[in-house]
């Protein structure tokens, strides 16, 4: 999270908005601990009956005029403004209640209201947050009296908007309007209350929203933990936000630079460098290239706990890293001689730095010597020197020389973690050496090695890939009996094996098991599935999958799009095939080469051959390049 994020959070903490339960809603009067609280609509605190009925009364009286307006006339006010007027015209109609958006009835049920409120949430309308809020709030109940349900995007937004200015009560009542009413909340959704609620001080109401996010479909993602992370720490509780960070970790989440990065410099401020070295130093067995950033940081922590040895010892190790991403690797290994002969001591993240820049720009041979002379030095390598090596060598597709590195470090004792075993198994799967990854497989449990979370989706993914999709769906219980919980990757993995194999009901029990397990399918997965019903013909089927991605609150991309134009095209049914294009342009998406290679296609196998010369022509006209597989359709059919 970046810095003004987390001073815009502490300078709220000390301008905390009072609760929504301290006052009355009409009447402001403070309620006291020991009095009755009336409350209205579940979330709307008042000091008497009297008040409120007097609410309940205002309510009632509003909703009879928005009922009473004529929709033919919202309408034409709708779509006169938005051609005469621009954004604060718009806006200032809206707060005079001159303005409502009205819905549409198109085939697609899509509204101009719904990109109305989109509109109205954004934007100029923000200096008028209190006026918008009560306003927008209004418009929302009337859309959903008259049956129009509301964008997820301007939900959001709107929600966002409470959280700023407090209003919790509204807050909670929207949250629940949308679980019981749609639109379904999203990662987004939750990311978007986490931090309001967090930036007011409300850390626990945070924390209890990330763990139930599962049961509304949502994963905790890497900007949920770190949001979490920062509110701890720019409030002096490090060590909690340190707790998040090996939680996040252990529940499959990979931290980000800016997780590890926040925590450094929490711990630094704190004067805790030693515990902020630690961290630095675990950083790469994580997968994380540690930045400047944090390298500044760290060096800052040493000279404010007067360590300048230490402060000196980073610095030429950034400054020889610093060359390294530059990609003068001849000038940063002369560097590392250099400091090497003075006898200024290195670690061994300098090297692995080394290893890893020579690796990446493909000189393996580079890489080992650089390793050869780490072990010279009297230095061990880490398990990131192992997974780095084996990168390299996985990636020119040695595998046997890759196989034989590791044998050679097991039998020195270096360490070598779950990562390396995962990069080579991936390796053999890659190359369809099936036996070969089974016997790594094996291997790991003789040395007592315990497959983790991402070494079992490796193997999944690398069965179903291969056709071997029993056996990808055996490791997939023994994964479960160990504890583990399958992500999106896993049961993708295992769906698109079963689609391929013509298993489609054993993949719909999948899908089926995600949504049960609080996994909500992504747009893979439902690619994936409209895939198979066009391979077996049911196009009725593939469209209404199409159909549920609206409902579901997905939004089909140019593959979905491209899959149901080929499964119409291969039924010979090229009407549907043009009417799915026409769909695919309504929505914003533009043809691809992928799209005009299954139209001419379908058009010569219809024996349309006119209709796919004209293809051709569009195609050309529209900037695309045409690839080897177009040029294959027309010397195979029209010439």
């Amino acid at each position: 999270m970046s810095s003004s994020a987390s001073s815009h959070a502490g300078c709220e903490e000390h301008h905390r908005q009072p609760h929504f339960l301290e006052a009355c809603f009409l009447c402001q009067k403070p309620l006291g601990h020991n009095c009755d609280i009336f409350m209205y609509r579940g979330n709307t605190p008042f000091c008497s009956q009297e008040c409120r009925q007097e609410q309940i009364e205002i309510d009632e009286a509003k909703e009879k005029s928005w009922r009473k307006l004529s929709k033919r006339e919202i309408l034409g006010q709708t779509a006169d403004s938005t051609k005469k007027s621009g954004p604060n015209k718009t806006c200032s109609a809206i707060l005079s209640g001159n303005l409502l958006p009205t819905p549409f009835a198109g085939k697609h049920s899509l509204t101009p209201s719904i990109a109305f409120l989109d509109v109205c949430y954004c934007g100029p309308c923000a200096q008028h947050s209190q006026e918008m809020s009560s306003k927008a709030l209004e418009i929302l109940d009337w859309m959903r009296n008259i049956g129009v349900r509301p964008s997820l995007s301007a939900v959001t937004v709107l929600l966002k908007l409470l959280l700023r200015i407090g209003d919790y009560g509204s807050v909670w009542k929207l949250f629940r309007d949308m679980v019981s009413k749609g639109p379904r909340p999203s990662n987004y959704t939750f990311n978007v209350m986490v931090l309001g609620f967090c930036r007011k001080g409300y850390l626990k109401i945070g924390e209890s929203l990330l763990h139930i996010m599962r049961k509304y479909h949502c994963e905790p993602d890497v900007f949920t933990y770190n949001i979490v992370i920062n509110a701890y720490c720019v409030r002096g509780k490090t060590l909690d936000g340190l707790t998040w960070l090996h939680l996040m970790v252990e529940r499959g989440c990979s931290p980000s630079t800016v997780t590890f990065g926040t925590v450094i410099n929490a711990l630094c401020k704190e004067g805790n460098v030693v515990k902020a070295r630690k961290l630095f130093c675990e950083i790469q067995d994580m997968g994380v290239t540690p930045n400047t950033i944090m390298y500044n940081t760290l060096m800052d922590g040493y000279v404010k706990a007067m360590d300048i040895g230490q402060a000196n010892m980073l610095y030429e190790e950034m400054r020889k890293k610093g060359l390294c991403w530059a990609g003068r690797l001849d000038e940063a290994m002369e560097l590392l001689e250099d400091m090497l002969e003075k006898g200024i001591p290195l670690s061994v993240v300098a090297f692995n730095s080394m290893i890893a820049a020579y690796s990446n720009a493909g000189l393996e041979d580079r890489a080992f010597e650089t390793y050869k002379i780490m072990v010279k030095s009297g230095l061990t390598p880490s398990s990131s020197t192992c997974s780095f090596l084996l990168m390299a060598l996985s990636k020119k597709g040695w595998l046997q020389e890759a196989r034989e590195l590791m044998d050679v470090m097991l039998e020195k004792d270096f360490p070598v973690n779950k990562m390396a075993f995962t990069l080579l198994l991936d390796g053999y799967f890659g190359k369809g050496d099936i036996v070969s990854a089974q016997c790594l497989w094996e291997e790991m449990g003789r040395r007592g090695m315990s497959p983790d979370a991402v070494a079992f989706s490796a193997f999944i993914d690398g069965f179903s890939k291969t056709g071997l999709v029993e056996e990808a769906y055996n490791v997939f219980l023994e994964m479960s009996r160990r504890g583990f919980v399958p992500n999106n990757f896993v049961y993708n993995s295992l769906i698109r094996g079963f689609c391929n194999c013509g298993k489609l009901n054993e993949a719909l029990k999948l899908e089926k098991e995600m949504r049960q397990r609080g996994l909500l399918p992504d747009n893979f997965t439902t690619n994936i599935i409209i895939n198979g019903f066009c391979k077996q013909g049911r196009m009725k089927s593939a469209i209404g999958t199409f159909m549920d991605m609206h409902r579901t609150g997905l939004t089909p991309d140019i593959v979905t799009y491209n899959t149901l134009v080929s499964g119409h095209c291969k039924a010979f049914d090229m009407v549907n095939a043009n009417d799915f294009v026409n769909i695919m342009y309504a929505s914003g998406w533009d043809p691809d080469i992928m799209t005009y290679n299954i139209l001419i296609h379908g058009f010569c196998s219809s024996r349309k051959m006119s209709r796919a010369v004209m293809m051709l022509d569009e195609l050309i006209s529209a900037g695309v390049v045409p690839n080897t597989v177009t040029v294959q359709h027309y010397d195979e059919w029209c010439l």
